[in-house]
């Protein structure tokens, strides 16, 4: 009976041992930051307007990095391998595209804001820290496609882009982004106009 408790007695010390030092193993590894595995790769799928001109919505396949790594939690800074860019494929024939800076995010619909017959793209990246983030709207032109504007959001509290999105005319639109006051108390909107014939590159 007696040896029988004294192995069971050395058996828990064994693992408290054990798992002490793993303990100390994890606390080294992390150092200042967290040791973490965000979004694993994927690819998302979205359904938007007519990008081919056929009349018809099309899906934008949105191909995520694979995001793992030591993180720090003040920079937010990790390792993407192959880089933190996303890329976007079509279900036709439409030109693929990257986005830098970015692990996923919102891809919509912003409708054919320049009357081309080729929907527009509203985009809202995911990065890995920090609420503030942007808006960007693409736009196919001449085959290839490019950004027509953007402007800074905090993503945080943001469920409806689209509302931050306004067409004035086939040449022009205006986007909502968003700052702080004077005081850096409150967010305020920001309205900015931008214009088809002066594309953001």
């Amino acid at each position: 009976m007696r040896k029988s408790f004294f192995l069971v007695w050395i058996s828990v010390l064994i693992l408290f041992s054990c798992k002490q030092f793993s303990t100390k193993q994890a606390s080294a590894s992390m150092k200042d930051g967290v040791d973490a595995v965000f979004g694993s790769g994927g690819t998302d799928t979205f359904k938007v307007g007519d990008l081919d001109n056929d009349g018809q919505p099309n899906l934008v396949f949105m191909k995520k990095p694979i995001t793992e790594g030591f993180v720090d939690p003040d920079e937010g800074m990790t390792e993407c391998s192959g880089g933190c860019n996303v890329i976007f494929t079509f279900d036709a024939k439409i030109p693929s595209f990257n986005h830098q800076t970015s692990i996923g995010g919102m891809v919509m619909d912003a409708g054919d804001l320049n009357e081309d017959g080729i929907s527009e793209l509203l985009y809202a990246p995911d990065w890995i820290s920090s609420c503030w983030g942007s808006l960007f709207v693409y736009s196919l032109q001449d085959n290839k496609w490019i950004v027509a504007g953007s402007v800074a959001v905090y993503t945080c509290e943001e469920n409806d882009y689209h509302k931050r999105l306004k067409k004035i005319d086939k040449e022009k639109f205006e986007l909502v982004g968003q700052d702080w006051n004077e005081e850096q108390t409150e967010l305020i909107d920001v309205k900015q106009v931008f214009s088809f014939s002066e594309k953001a590159i």
